[in-house]
């Protein structure tokens, strides 16, 4: 019985083998049909920590805020170091007599280290907190660059000293001419003549003024604007010879 069972059998279980294969090759052979897409296995992207998207991840316009915030650190202290060293230089040797010119070397050095740190942390600060606005609002607007300037003001420039006091005042001015040149183009300014020149009536003011405030109470003006000014239109009051109309000094006479 076993044994006819399996002649039996054997036809039926090739039948099947072989229709099976025939199937799965007209399967093989034939394209896809209709919107068939093969399924493709893809990596997924690495997430950024949330910590770090604050500098990775954000609507400015740094591809990483970290780095440009270091490198405007740097060209901070770059620049005003530049600046200042130059211009504490030229100063000693016009206006420090009786020091050494190491001694001049050292405080030059110092005024250019004081002036590159401070404008160097007042960028890094300020790019921080653009971005930090930025990435909180999801946005850019104006509004923000004013509120980082105050921030790192706060920071940087706070301090009363010569180096601040010298860098605000030159911003002071830069301001009011900008400020009044974007009113005349927002088109605030139409009541004044587009060619009237501005410039010979403020020089007039200021100078009118600041005359006035040396006569009247010099002691309300800078220290060293006021050393100057007693230079020039006190002390050219008084002539004791001939040197002093030579236009440099001469041993013997008075500067």
């Amino acid at each position: 019985m076993a044994s006819r069972f399996n002649i039996e059998q054997t036809p039926s279980i090739n039948l099947v083998a072989t229709t099976s294969s025939a199937i799965n090759s007209n399967l093989l052979s034939q394209p896809p049909q209709g919107n068939f897409q093969p399924l493709k296995f893809e990596q997924e992207p690495q997430q950024t920590p949330a910590s770090l998207q604050l500098f990775f991840n954000h609507p400015c316009s740094h591809s990483n805020c970290l780095i440009a915030a270091i490198r405007g650190f740097r060209n901070g202290l770059y620049y005003g170091g530049k600046v200042r060293f130059a211009h504490a230089v030229v100063m000693a040797i016009l206006f420090q007599s009786g020091v050494s010119p190491l001694q001049k070397l050292k405080t030059a050095i110092k005024l250019a280290w004081m002036h590159g740190r401070n404008l160097g942390s007042f960028v890094f600060v300020y790019k921080i907190a653009q971005c930090v606005l930025q990435q909180l609002f999801r946005k850019h607007h104006p509004a923000f660059s004013f509120i980082a300037g105050v921030i790192g003001a706060y920071v940087v420039w706070r301090d009363k000293n010569s180096i601040n006091q010298q860098i605000v005042f030159y911003l002071l001015s830069r301001v009011l001419e900008g400020s009044a040149k974007r009113l005349q183009k927002a088109g605030h300014l139409n009541f004044i003549p587009s060619n009237f020149e501005a410039f010979p009536w403020l020089s007039m003011v200021v100078w009118g003024i600041v005359m006035y405030l040396f006569e009247d109470d010099k002691s309300v003006l800078q220290g060293s604007l006021q050393s100057s000014m007693q230079f020039l239109y006190k002390d050219s009051d008084q002539v004791a010879g001939w040197r002093d109309f030579v236009p440099f000094y001469i041993p013997g006479g008075r500067k």
